[in-house]
């Protein structure tokens, strides 16, 4: 199963609200992950560039995509940034059909 990774800020007004009644969000994600097909394999709070760090496993861009999609609809957080991950099994499979591939760059 996919394997991705998301990262993201709490906007100004999410920060506030959450002074104001502290939780923990990262297990309400999971709970509305759980609902789209997407399993929390670990979630943390993170100092610096970025609040926060996903892991997480989809069947498909599109359960992961619709989660993202519904948070970011709120306008409570932004600069959400979504990387597949690869195992080295999966570099070495993909390293193996690049080989047997015919490609001509631009000029030759």
């Amino acid at each position: 199963m996919p394997t991705y990774m998301t990262r993201g800020n709490y906007t100004q007004g999410s920060w506030a609200s959450l002074v104001d009644n502290p939780q923990n969000r990262l297990e309400i994600i999971e709970t509305l992950g759980k609902e789209v097909g997407v399993k929390i394999i670990a979630a943390y709070y993170s100092l610096g560039e970025r609040d926060f760090l996903i892991i997480s496993e989809a069947s498909d861009v599109t359960d992961i995509s619709a989660l993202l999609m519904k948070v970011a609809s709120t306008g409570s957080v932004n600069n959400l940034e979504t990387t597949v991950l690869m195992t080295g099994e999966d570099v070495v499979s993909s390293l193996t059909k690049a080989k047997s591939v015919e490609y001509r760059p631009p000029g030759k």
